[in-house]
């Protein structure tokens, strides 16, 4: 069964309270259950040990206890990708100042003092106050909850964070292999998992053309996971509108990896004028919309059509029910999607009627009219 963690448990002060058991420690336990209930079960394996059924039964309670606290939580592809982030995290903080090999095996009083120093490192930011110390006992369980069933035995040593060049260890602790190969792993394995939510809000994005960069800073997304979700749907795409597949954009494909963001206000695009957002569109409605039919027309129309008029663009978009950024959109180039041109046009024809049925404004002469005092009939001489 998946937990959903908090943002304050999930946090480094939090969370390296917690005593994460590695796998061994944990058989170790359910094996020692599994005997206290067998002679417990059985009174005459119990009188054969010589054991207090009172004591055994309270063992019984703190072991249970002790495996519940130290089995790491079951989280779906969200909350792992949350532990992977709060685990760089850790890494950097861990990295910076962190004693060499050289340091650690020459033990002079400079080196230890300087191992002190790094532990006790205070720091205070959105995951509370914490030193480095128990960001290293964070960094372990945030490994642990990650890969639970690990057997290696260096699974949880920082010395895979050590750089040294002069040192006199392992190559593979010099280059750092297993730290590098243990993140690898976790990237390939959560580069294919995604949860409906995040795969839908994906997908509106894509809908509106944000930009990859926008879209994986919005996401919290690595290269790996953008890639993922792309194909499937691109997959998606091509089953619910199979012409679709020859008239994709290079954007669509993935290969303009280095345009420029869209700006954020491009989300509140298809937001009604008054701010509330219109009726609510599935999924399928989103991919079924994404390669809609689109009309070319000469640029800038109607700009020119509400100049004459004297009708802003403002009051033509609440009239048109759309934003004026859609507005904006269609008519720097022309292509517009055919819905919007009907109603656009619609609205258009609206606006001329209704300035016909307007009553002239009356006429101004240029001479003035003249003004009588009186109403008696003024005498005219040739």
């Amino acid at each position: 069964m998946t937990e959903t963690l908090s943002e304050r448990e999930l946090s480094i002060e939090e969370y390296g309270k917690r005593s994460i058991l590695r796998s061994v420690q944990r058989q170790e336990l359910e094996r020692s259950i599994v005997g206290i209930e067998e002679r417990l079960a059985q009174p005459i394996l119990l009188e054969m040990t010589g054991g207090d059924k009172a004591a055994l039964e309270q063992q019984l309670v703190k072991e249970r206890e002790m495996l519940a606290r130290g089995t790491p939580p079951h989280l779906d592809a969200a909350g792992q990708r949350r532990v992977y982030t709060k685990m760089q995290k850790c890494e950097d903080i861990i990295v910076n100042g962190l004693p060499t090999f050289t340091m650690m095996e020459r033990g002079r009083p400079a080196d230890i003092d300087h191992h002190v120093a790094h532990e006790n490192a205070r720091h205070h930011d959105e995951d509370g106050h914490y030193s480095t110390k128990r960001a290293i006992l964070a960094w372990k369980n945030y490994r642990l909850t990650l890969d639970p069933h690990s057997i290696e035995p260096n699974f949880l040593s920082i010395a895979s964070l050590r750089t040294d060049t002069v040192r006199g260890n392992p190559t593979l602790f010099r280059k750092n292999y297993d730290h590098i190969k243990f993140r690898e792993y976790i990237e390939e394995n959560l580069a294919e998992q995604f949860d409906d939510e995040t795969y839908f809000l994906f997908c509106g994005l894509k809908v509106l053309e944000w930009a990859e960069v926008t879209i994986c800073r919005k996401l919290d997304w690595t290269q790996k996971m953008y890639d993922a979700a792309l194909a499937r749907w691109q997959k998606d795409v091509i089953k619910l509108n199979p012409q679709s597949s020859n008239g994709m954009s290079q954007h669509d494909r993935g290969e303009d990896k280095n345009a420029l963001p869209e700006p954020e206000e491009v989300e509140r695009a298809e937001m009604a004028p008054s701010g509330k957002r219109g009726p609510h569109r599935t999924p399928g409605g989103i991919l079924a919309k994404s390669y809609e039919p689109r009309v070319q027309i000469e640029p800038g129309w109607p700009r020119q059509e509400l100049k004459d008029l004297d009708v802003s663009i403002q009051t033509f978009c609440r009239e048109w029910r759309c934003s004026p950024t859609l507005f904006h959109k269609f008519a720097r180039d022309g292509k517009w999607v055919e819905r919007h041109l009907h109603t656009a046009r619609a609205t258009l024809a609206r606006l001329q009627k209704k300035r016909r049925l307007e009553p002239a404004p009356p006429r101004v002469s240029g001479e003035p009219e003249l003004v009588y005092d009186s109403t008696e009939p003024v005498a005219v001489t040739s």
